[in-house]
């Protein structure tokens, strides 16, 4: 599992996902701040942010330890939107 998970935060297309889901994840913020943003925005912003625990999971797995994974300092902050989110 650790080599798959490896794999996958090392390909492009995984990291071009992800930032494509913080750039929709931000747009949909920025619409909820108005009056007659639709209700469904919150169920799509719910099922980014597991996403985005999903994400922080195989990176962590992908890395070689703990230690390892928290030497990356987006690592800190991907799992405080995470922690905030939930």
């Amino acid at each position: 599992m650790k080599r798959y998970a490896k794999l996958l935060i090392q390909n492009n297309s995984f990291n071009f996902i992800i930032l494509i889901l913080i750039v929709l994840n931000g747009i949909f913020i920025g619409i909820q701040t108005y009056d007659w943003a639709p209700a469904w925005i919150h169920y799509i912003q719910l099922i980014i942010l597991i996403f985005f625990f999903i994400e922080v999971i195989i990176r962590w797995v992908g890395r070689n330890s703990t230690a390892e994974y928290f030497k990356d300092a987006w690592n800190y902050f991907d799992v405080a939107i995470v922690i905030l989110g939930i």
